[in-house]
């Protein structure tokens, strides 16, 4: 019995570290896709990413279950060589105790004895095996996956050309945020919005952006009020440079089209050679962490990623945060170099850039000035 787990170990255990390698990739990968989820919805490709990773979910549960049985097989081994030893003890002890050499309580206490081996060291081998296997991890993820509705979109795309506030109040419990806001946008000219933190520049993009949101007054896409318009409208005109943003752990291609296959490479280069990236190899693998992108390139990929999607309009909520002046001054040319509108939010801006727009939008306290 105790020589089944020694002849099994190294077996157990090669498998065991295949499903941990497998599980830390599993793991790896689920993380970067929630860390990104943004970027995905708002590129309205969350169904294909999701079937993307729903293939390496089903690769990494493959394993797992090839652990369990494994485990399985060794352990029904050692259970079956248990029950040959107690099945031994009694056919040897009933021949003793026909010839006279032993009696049945001697025999009961050597079977005893038995148990108080044989016991833990099947109880090790259980533990062993769930300890490796990690199911209550694969569980909780595949709950999560589960309780996720994505779906492919198939409704109606509503074309606009504007979008207008009209008398926008917005209050957050209670608290004044917004008061009677009244500014349009037309999408083939160049706004910067500026203000200092706290003057309402956020709540504006949120009133665009955001499904739920509650507010007084009219927001116009084109002739339609928001409260009227399907969601898949919006982010399919209007394209949005977050100020929290992700890089997947995948290769400049895969972010810049998130794992799109409809984008060609030439689409791909195309984009790079305008955010000034031409010399990068688009199958290079970058991470949210690389020390191969500088600060300045990471927030000039992600506006390739925006840049391919070919919106009709752009918002940009602090894409020059935390840059130098040079890498500064870099992206606000790209900016001011496109031929299509967009409405950049900004507290760290160059002083040329304010001759660069159409508009320069002044926020205080609520209130355009």
């Amino acid at each position: 019995m105790v020589i089944v787990p020694l002849l099994s170990k190294k077996y157990i255990m090669d498998v065991k570290q295949k499903a941990i390698e497998k599980q830390k990739g599993f793991i790896s990968n689920f993380l970067d896709y929630m860390d990104g989820e943004v970027a995905l919805a708002l590129s309205r490709n969350e169904a294909k990413v999701y079937r993307r990773f729903e293939r390496q979910e089903k690769e990494y549960f493959q394993v797992e279950l090839d652990t369990v049985r494994v485990i399985s097989r060794v352990e029904t081994l050692n259970y079956m060589t248990t029950s040959i030893l107690y099945l031994g003890i009694w056919i040897v002890g009933t021949y003793f105790i026909v010839n006279g050499s032993m009696k049945l309580p001697q025999i009961v206490a050597f079977t005893q004895l038995a148990v108080t081996i044989v016991v833990p060291l099947n109880s090790v081998l259980s533990v062993g095996g769930d300890y490796f296997s990690g199911k209550e991890i694969v569980n909780s993820i595949d709950k999560y996956l589960l309780e996720k509705d994505i779906t492919d979109r198939d409704t109606h795309i509503v074309d606009f050309n504007n979008i207008i506030f009209k008398d926008i109040t917005f209050k957050d419990d209670e608290k004044l945020i917004l008061e009677n806001i009244n500014i349009s946008f037309d999408f083939s000219k160049k706004y910067m919005l500026v203000g200092d933190s706290g003057s309402g520049k956020s709540t504006i993009l949120n009133l665009i952006f955001d499904k739920y949101i509650d507010y007084s007054g009219e927001i116009l896409f084109g002739n339609i009020e928001k409260r009227e318009l399907n969601y898949d409208s919006i982010i399919e005109n209007v394209g949005y440079f977050p100020q929290a943003n992700h890089i997947f752990e995948d290769t400049i291609r895969n972010n810049i089209t998130l794992f799109d296959s409809k984008y060609s490479d030439e689409e791909v280069l195309g984009v790079l050679d305008k955010v000034n990236l031409k010399d990068r190899d688009i199958n290079e693998l970058i991470s949210d962490k690389s020390s191969n992108l500088s600060g300045g390139e990471r927030q000039r990929l992600i506006l390739a990623r925006i840049l391919i999607r070919n919106y009709k309009f752009i918002i940009l909520d602090e894409p020059t945060s935390g840059l130098d002046n040079k890498s500064t001054r870099m992206i606000e040319s790209l900016l001011s170099s496109l031929d299509i509108g967009f409405l950049l939010i900004s507290h760290n801006y160059s002083s040329e850039m304010k001759f660069d727009v159409d508009e320069l939008i002044s926020i205080k306290s609520g209130k355009i000035q």
